[in-house]
């Protein structure tokens, strides 16, 4: 009987040394559990498990992803930072374990203020964006084992991947769209990957040379959105998104927060610049300014006040981490919606489901599909193309640039 119960335990350890305890959500690449590392002693630690899909497993451009996200993210050693903890194997599928981080999303914070139609108060959304600017730092001005400068860029700085503990540490989760200037080609040309809503100009035209400036206007979109409660480029379709984020055009933020302190709008505006090289130089920078703006805040804002904040929304949204870098938020009430508000077409954020940016595309049809309902088919996967999609369709984290596919024959 005893070695039936060992067998039955042992039933229970998945991936050798980690036991799963609840699903947290699936994307188009990974199944996300939290789950418990065990260990000698009784020794348990809550960790979050990613798992590639084993549709995917033999696929090996998603592997390549999969195992590229790992080690890039367990290089970045850093306390806002979400840490990498493990990479493996099991029975033919990849895993991989995250720290787990109790508490909220930025996103599910301002789905808390929008719900009382404002945004997130001004020096909250300061303090957040120079913890941001730090992660950002680490990853930009990183430098491989032999110390020759390696920047990363995130390419998905968006609410959903700013992580606050119910301490209040701010951590900066998914630097799975990264990718290492020096030579780690995670990005195939023509290919464009991160959330719509917060992709820069360039990012969302698939400028191959993406710098870290990018990251820096995405951050702009995160705090433009927080201080107004509104969001910034979504617009009625996916075309009339991408043309909202090419031309980068911004309304003057204090016509929606005239009682923000100008300083603080005009470092938002300069990340927002649509060229890049009007922006600020680094982050490091960009957390100047911002740390300088807060000096002369009173009473001051720091973890224990932005803890108190992480208790009123009171979500334990450490299953954002569910979201593998897709806005496939479904699990996490950390999602909000776009709806229509009273600003114009600016829609507010509100409580909901998936925002509107990130229906990115249908499920496959049985419905045979027309000249203008083509399918676009990634190994296993595929899906139609919206009617009202230009020639860029996002498939999970994959964007095909092109007309739609034609048949050839004789």
């Amino acid at each position: 009987m005893g070695s039936q119960a060992n067998e039955r335990e042992s039933e229970k350890l998945i991936f050798d040394k980690y036991k799963l305890l609840e699903p947290l959500g699936r994307g188009g690449m990974a199944e996300v559990y939290r789950a418990l590392s065990v260990g000698a002693a009784g020794f348990k630690r809550p960790v979050v498990l990613k798992r590639i899909l084993p549709a995917l497993a033999a696929n090996t451009q998603f592997v390549d992803m999969f195992v590229k996200e790992a080690s890039i993210a367990a290089s970045l050693d850093h306390p806002n930072i979400v840490q990498v903890f493990d990479l493996g194997e099991f029975d033919g599928d990849l895993f991989m374990v995250m720290e787990y981080v109790p508490g909220a999303t930025l996103a599910s914070v301002m789905q808390y203020y929008g719900l009382q139609g404002k945004g997130v108060p001004h020096a909250v959304v300061a303090y957040i964006a120079v913890d941001v600017c730090k992660a950002l730092e680490c990853a930009h001005e990183h430098r491989d084992v032999s110390g020759v400068r390696a920047p990363f860029i995130h390419r998905d700085v968006s609410p959903q991947n700013v992580l606050i503990s119910s301490l209040g540490t701010v951590k900066l989760a998914d630097f799975g769209l990264a990718m290492a200037m020096s030579g780690l080609r995670v990005t195939i040309p023509g290919v464009i990957k991160g959330k719509l809503g917060y992709m820069s100009p360039e990012q969302a035209t698939g400028d191959r040379d993406l710098d870290h400036r990018s990251d820096l206007f995405s951050l702009g979109v995160v705090m433009y959105e927080a201080i107004s409660g509104r969001r910034l480029f979504v617009g009625s379709s996916f075309a009339d998104t991408i043309r909202r984020i090419k031309s980068a055009q911004v309304p003057p933020l204090f016509e929606l927060a005239p009682q923000a302190p100008p300083a603080l709008l005009d470092v938002v505006h300069q990340l927002l610049a649509r060229d890049r090289e009007k922006r600020p130089e680094s982050a490091g920078e960009v957390r100047r300014m911002l740390s300088a703006y807060l000096r002369k805040v009173h009473p001051p804002v720091d973890a224990t006040g932005l803890a108190k904040i992480v208790r009123l929304v009171g979500v334990e949204s450490a299953t954002a981490q569910a979201d593998d870098g897709e806005g496939n938020d479904e699990v996490a009430t950390a999602a909000y919606s776009a709806e229509e508000g009273s600003s114009g077409d600016r829609p507010t954020l509100s409580e909901g489901g998936t925002p509107r940016d990130e229906a990115l595309v249908s499920p496959a049809s049985d419905e045979p599909p027309t000249e203008e309902t083509p399918v676009v088919k990634i190994g296993e996967q595929s899906a139609v193309v919206p009617t009202d999609a230009p020639d860029a369709v996002i498939i999970s984290r994959i964007v095909v640039i092109g007309p739609p596919p034609r048949e050839t024959g004789d």
